[in-house]
């Protein structure tokens, strides 16, 4: 089933499965399995260069929040939803995702995303920040695992992949208060740059094995790059 937009939201079905996402401010992923949220993860950008008045968490107490950053585009292009984030101040950078809802099993969904960043200022430090779960000290906050690029659930039934090639470019820090472990790019750029990133979320209706992990990001990375990332 393709993508159907509906009041700023993206929403795609398959089976017993609904991935949602929300376009009115910075994206929020949510996974449903029949009908019941299972967990979500949202996108925060931010560099940490500029004003401390920045959002530099999906829920943070400055003045601003990530409602004030809403897609200033979205569509549906062939099976992706494409999101499109224009560059607003106080941020020196635009980004832009697309959502690609892969084919799964019924005991599974996995939802791919490609990353981009871009500025127009000589010097920018664009940072993309991901909440994932429900916060430290619940089973649905983030723990490592033993497969590189793997950020999972504490109770093992979704997490996020980083494409092996792109592991160099995120940095990940799930020391408690953290609420946004997961810094997608970060580094310098400048002007008429532009950086990508492939990520995979999974989520399943049961505990996901160590092995399963493994499969799974050896599948990714054999993976070719979509033509409209």
């Amino acid at each position: 089933m393709s993508w159907i937009l509906h009041d700023q939201e993206g929403q795609w079905e398959t089976g017993d499965w609904t991935v949602r996402v929300a376009l009115q401010s910075s994206p929020e992923i949510r996974f449903f399995h029949h009908g019941a949220y299972l967990w979500g993860v949202s996108i925060c950008p931010t560099d940490p260069s500029i004003s401390s008045n920045v959002p530099t968490a999906p829920s943070t107490g400055s003045d601003l929040r990530p409602s004030d950053f809403p897609a200033s585009d979205f569509y549906v292009r062939g099976e992706d939803l494409v999101a499109a984030y224009a560059e607003r101040a106080p941020l020196p950078f635009a980004y832009q995702v697309y959502f690609c809802a892969l084919p799964s099993d019924p005991k599974r969904v996995c939802l791919e995303m490609w990353l981009s960043v871009q500025t127009s200022t000589l010097e920018a430090h664009p940072t993309l920040l991901l909440n994932l779960g429900n916060g430290a000290g619940t089973d649905l906050s983030p723990g490592f695992t033993e497969t590189p690029g793997v950020v999972a659930l504490r109770n093992g039934t979704a997490g996020l992949i980083v494409h092996p090639l792109d592991q160099k470019d995120v940095t990940i820090d799930l020391a408690p208060p953290a609420i946004a472990p997961f810094k997608a790019f970060g580094g310098f750029m400048e002007k008429g740059v532009i950086r990508r990133m492939r990520l995979q979320l999974v989520t399943s209706n049961e505990v996901i094995a160590p092995g399963d992990w493994d499969r799974i990001v050896s599948e990714f990375a054999a993976s070719p790059l979509p033509l409209t990332a």
